[in-house]
């Protein structure tokens, strides 16, 4: 897996189909991880318009980025572009 350096926090929650974990940063801007079924994970609505939120599925994994300033927006999306082109499961 492919993610932004800086992780403040890293925080797995278990359920009985799956897991979400969750990466945060000290700014504030977060990547969880959604798998398992019966649950979703819909990226955050957002009217500031210098926090960006991004939402994809690899791999049967759905994550999502958010609360991410401009700044660092081509950051997380490198990162999840990388992921998409390269999976996250080892082949």
């Amino acid at each position: 897996m492919t993610l932004p350096i800086g992780i403040k926090k890293n925080k797995v929650d278990n359920y009985t189909e799956g897991f979400y974990q969750h990466f945060i940063y000290p700014d504030n801007s977060y990547v969880i991880i959604l798998r398992g079924g019966n649950a979703e994970l819909k990226e955050p609505e957002n009217d500031n318009p210098e926090l960006h939120s991004r939402g994809q599925s690899v791999d049967g994994i759905r994550l999502i980025y958010g609360n991410v300033k401009s700044e660092r927006k081509a950051e997380f999306d490198k990162a999840f572009d990388l992921m998409k082109e390269n999976g996250l499961k080892k082949k």
